[in-house]
């Protein structure tokens, strides 16, 4: 039984897909929905007070997982067993969104990218001023400028929103996927909003930069060997298990300049959330923002 502290009006996100998957699609790489307790208010708006789930018996979130495969290292530069894992992490994500997929999808439009871009930079504009120093950013700016010129050829799709190695469970041989609230500083609306999904690979990939820092920091070269080679184990499956997708944008400069786009986008909302909690940590989030 989750109980849900923040209320706001509206069906909480968590409970909306996780019904929805377990009701509606086949997939089955999330905990079972098995029901919720409502409010409604004097205007008829819901308010989602708890939600019930089946059990998955685990062995740790993939966190947690991660930094003991990496522990494990040893000598060695990368580990097969992290790499197999994250590629079946990255096929369990594109079948996570092509069951979203079915789930009301509308068309990604010129418009949708253009705001995007301007949000995007808005956002990074903000950071920098909370900062107070500068920061190389000139790669950030111009991919969210290129934003504008991509001519959309997919979807916008309901997402998981907040899509991190803490966010999946480690069962034997597999991946079980769950919190499908969104990011939590967010109002109901915006979490409920649709995207495209390169926005969870996104949040995916910074996360296996966060451990590849916090299970590394002493070895640089095999730091980056070791990120390089699950972010890549993680992308090349995503985009083998989801093909030719509508979710996804057939061209492959609008494929890598979204997924760039993303990328320095959750680099820069890292950036943010450190500074107010973990000021030690600001030099991963800037090291991506600044990277060339």
């Amino acid at each position: 039984m989750k109980l849900f502290r923040r209320q706001q009006p509206g069906e909480n996100p968590d409970c909306e897909i996780s019904r929805y998957l377990t009701e509606h699609t086949e997939f089955r790489r999330i905990p079972p929905f098995a029901g919720s307790v409502e409010y409604y208010d004097g205007s008829g708006e819901p308010h989602t007070l708890a939600m019930l789930q089946g059990l998955v018996r685990n062995e740790g979130d993939g966190w947690e997982w991660t930094l003991r495969q990496i522990a494990k290292l040893g000598e060695q530069k990368i580990g097969e067993a992290m790499t197999t894992a994250a590629a079946l992490m990255g096929r369990r994500t594109a079948e996570m969104h092509a069951a979203l997929a079915t789930f009301a999808p509308e068309p990604l439009e010129p418009a949708d990218l253009r705001l995007l871009g301007s949000e995007m930079a808005e956002r990074a504009a903000e950071t920098l001023a909370r900062l107070g120093r500068a920061v190389p950013t000139l790669r950030a700016l111009a991919t969210y400028d290129r934003l504008k010129d991509l001519k959309p050829d997919s979807l916008r799709i309901r997402i998981h929103g907040d899509y991190h190695l803490g966010q999946v469970l480690r069962i034997p041989n597999d991946f079980v996927i769950l919190d499908f609230e969104g990011e939590p500083t967010k109002t109901l609306a915006a979490r409920r909003a649709k995207h495209c999904p390169l926005k969870d690979v996104a949040g995916m990939l910074r996360s296996f930069s966060y451990a590849s820092y916090a299970g590394l920091a002493g070895n640089e070269t095999q730091r980056r060997e070791w990120e390089q080679a699950v972010s890549a184990a993680f992308l090349d499956a995503y985009r083998k298990e989801a093909g030719h997708a509508s979710f996804l944008p057939g061209d492959e400069d609008a494929f890598h300049t979204l997924l760039e786009a993303y990328v320095f986008d959750k680099a820069f909302y890292e950036l943010s959330y450190e500074m107010d909690n973990r000021p030690d940590w600001l030099g991963i989030p800037l090291a991506a923002i600044s990277s060339s």
